[in-house]
């Protein structure tokens, strides 16, 4: 007895015409991600190399870095829920992914 193919659980999505997705709007934190991973960087070699100063700048871009993972993520909560950016297409793509991923995360990397 052959398998049966599962199921998509946004059918309505499957059938869905498929369109460009919208630009996205010009956001800050990519840049300010960067900078705290420069900043985060050099503080950890100074730290490393014995430089006063080291291991304020590395503390300070690990600041820099939560800070900008936490407003970032608030971003695109925002712009899902309360904005309504994210379309049943979007929505449904991260379900599978997200269902891939755990797939793999397996023990035994999702091999039956």
């Amino acid at each position: 007895m052959q398998p049966q193919p599962e199921r998509s659980t946004c059918a309505a999505a499957d059938g869905a015409e498929r369109t460009n997705p919208r630009p996205a709007n010009p956001s800050p934190w990519p840049i300010s991600g960067s900078l705290g991973a420069l900043a985060t960087t050099v503080g950890g070699v100074m730290y490393m190399h014995s430089f006063q100063g080291g291991a304020t700048l590395l503390s300070l871009g690990l600041i820099f870095i939560l800070y900008t993972m936490f407003v970032w993520w608030r971003d695109v909560l925002r712009e899902s829920t309360l904005e309504g950016h994210h379309t049943e297409v979007v929505r449904c793509a991260y379900f599978k992914v997200e269902g891939e991923r755990r797939i793999l995360a397996r023990p035994n990397g999702g091999i039956e």
